[in-house]
């Protein structure tokens, strides 16, 4: 029955995170920026067609064709259209932002998951080795 026990409180835990993440304003504050340009269809479309460039070329260079410098100079105008819009900027960094977060907790659980404790500060802002630490390449 402890087993079950243990489930329940890690379950209440985990919806108390989620409604601590959910209350937060800078987390509040990132869901407007990303609503915004959603709602927004001219935002939204400078994003897309500056993501669906940078996609475009990502897999160019993933696949061993050549990036040409047509394809280079249109990602740079894409770009420049996207920093000048600011909803798709803020919708960026929103994005960023939320994935820091979701990092950050993905890391902490996982630290504690794999020493057993809650990793101390120093644990959680210490440099991983090339691959993540604990194969010795540190």
């Amino acid at each position: 029955m402890q087993t079950l026990t243990a489930e329940i409180t890690i379950d209440e835990k985990i919806q108390d995170l989620c409604e601590t993440i959910l209350a937060d304003e800078e987390y509040c504050k990132n869901v407007a920026c990303i609503e915004a340009l959603l709602d927004d269809p001219s935002s939204k479309e400078v994003y897309v067609k500056f993501a669906q460039k940078g996609e475009e070329m990502h897999q160019k260079q993933h696949s061993g064709a050549e990036v040409t410098d047509a394809d280079l100079d249109e990602y740079e105008t894409l770009r420049k259209a996207a920093d000048e819009n600011s909803k798709v900027k803020n919708f960026m960094s929103a994005q960023n932002e939320l994935n820091s977060l979701h990092q950050k907790v993905s890391k902490y659980i996982s630290k504690t998951i794999e020493n057993g404790k809650v990793p101390t500060e120093k644990e959680m802002n210490a440099k991983d080795g090339c691959c993540g630490g604990g194969c010795g390449c540190d």
